[in-house]
C-alpha cells in the first residue's frame, strides 16, 4: 500500500451528516407516529447524526421505513441511519435501491460501504466505476486510490493518476491533495514541485486545510 495516500472514511461521514441536514418533518415522517413522541425523535435522531451507534439503533428498533416502501430521500436518510449504526448490510438495500433508480451519490454510497466497511473491492470497484462515469468526483477518488493500492484491481499508477485527475477537476479537494503528493515525488520530472504546489493549492481551494498547509511550505521555500 502507498503510504501517502488520503483515505476517505471521515469524508464519507461528513457526506452523509451534510445529506442528512433536512427538514425535521421529512425525518419524522419516516417514523412510526405511536412508538416515539415528536420531541423523542428529534433528541434521538441529533444524537444517531452524532454518530452515536446506540442512538441509531433506538430509532431502527422502534421502526423505520423498510427499503421497499421508502421513497426517495426517505430511503437515504433511513439508509444512513443504518449505517451510522453499523448496520451496513441492512443499509445497503435503501442505497441499492436508490442506485438503480439513477441516483449517481447512491452508487458511490454504495461504493463506500462496500469498499470501507464490508471489504469487498469488487463490488466496490462496480458501483464506484458506475458512480464515476456519471461524474461523481467522490468515486472517482475512489478509484483512484483502489488502482493505486491494487485493491479488486491490477495496481496501476497510470490510472491511479487519471481518476485522482477526474476527481480533482469535480473538485473532489482529495484527488487534488494525492495528485500533490505524486508529482512531490516524481524527482525525475521537470518543475515536479511547482505542479505538485499548483494541486495543493487546488486543495485548500476546494475546502482541504491539508492542502493549504502544504501549499503554505512551497511558498515559504520560494517554489513557484
Amino acid at each position: 500500500m502507498r503510504a501517502f495516500l488520503i483515505t476517505r472514511c471521515i469524508y464519507f461521514f461528513k457526506r452523509f451528516c451534510l445529506v442528512l441536514s433536512v427538514g425535521f418533518m421529512l425525518c419524522y415522517n419516516l417514523y412510526a407516529f405511536d412508538r416515539l413522541t415528536e420531541e423523542e425523535w428529534h433528541y434521538t435522531y441529533n444524537f444517531c447524526m452524532q454518530n452515536n451507534a446506540n442512538a441509531c439503533d433506538y430509532l431502527i428498533d422502534n421502526g423505520l421505513v423498510g427499503p421497499q416502501e421508502c421513497l426517495d430521500k426517505q430511503c437515504e436518510i433511513v439508509g444512513m441511519i443504518y449505517t451510522l449504526a453499523g448496520r451496513h448490510d441492512e443499509a445497503l438495500a435503501y442505497f441499492e435501491k436508490l442506485c438503480e433508480g439513477g441516483n449517481v451519490a447512491s452508487c458511490g454510497n454504495v461504493g463506500d460501504i462496500y469498499y470501507f466497511h464490508l471489504h469487498d473491492y469488487f463490488r466496490a470497484r462496480d458501483f464506484y466505476e458506475r458512480s464515476c462515469k456519471q461524474k461523481n468526483s467522490a468515486s472517482c477518488y475512489g478509484l483512484g486510490i483502489m488502482y493505486g493500492n491494487g485493491e479488486g484491481v491490477r495496481q496501476s499508477f497510470d490510472k491511479e493518476d487519471n481518476f485522482y485527475k477526474q476527481a480533482c477537476n469535480g473538485k473532489e479537494p482529495l484527488g487534488c491533495y494525492n495528485l500533490g503528493v505524486m508529482y512531490q515525488q516524481k524527482t525525475d520530472m521537470k518543475n515536479h514541485l511547482s505542479i505538485a504546489k499548483e494541486f495543493y493549492g487546488k486543495a485548500c481551494d476546494y475546502g482541504y486545510q491539508s492542502g493549504c498547509d502544504k501549499y503554505r511550505e512551497f511558498n515559504e521555500v520560494g517554489i513557484k
